[in-house]
């Protein structure tokens, strides 16, 4: 189990989105690496909450698009050092949640 509490989502504040995004990636980053150490080479198959999303504000898109983005980049990451297979499974608390992560996915 890794846990990371991800940015609320700035309302209001355009300008604070890009600020918003980089911590929301690196939230994604944090707990993937944390997963990988804990597998020491082990298969790995993470579930992530759709982070940002629902309570911290994010529109399920935006949420949906860094999600996908930092997934297939561990994925790719992880595919290349060797060590174990990994897989990332998505969890959503809504219809639109689902459809915004699998438009996101297939962009990604």
């Amino acid at each position: 189990l890794v846990h990371t509490t991800p940015p609320r989502w700035p309302r209001g504040e355009p300008e604070a989105e890009s600020e918003w995004e980089a911590l929301l990636a690196s939230c994604h980053t944090s707990a993937f690496q944390a997963a990988q150490e804990a597998a020491r080479g082990a298969d790995q198959q993470l579930v992530v909450p759709l982070l940002g999303a629902g309570a911290r504000g994010a529109p399920d898109e935006r949420a949906a698009a860094a999600a996908a983005k930092a997934a297939s980049s561990w994925l790719l990451a992880t595919g290349s050092t060797g060590e174990g297979q990994a897989e990332v499974m998505f969890c959503v608390v809504s219809v639109a949640a689902h459809a915004a992560l699998e438009s996101a996915l297939r962009k990604a």
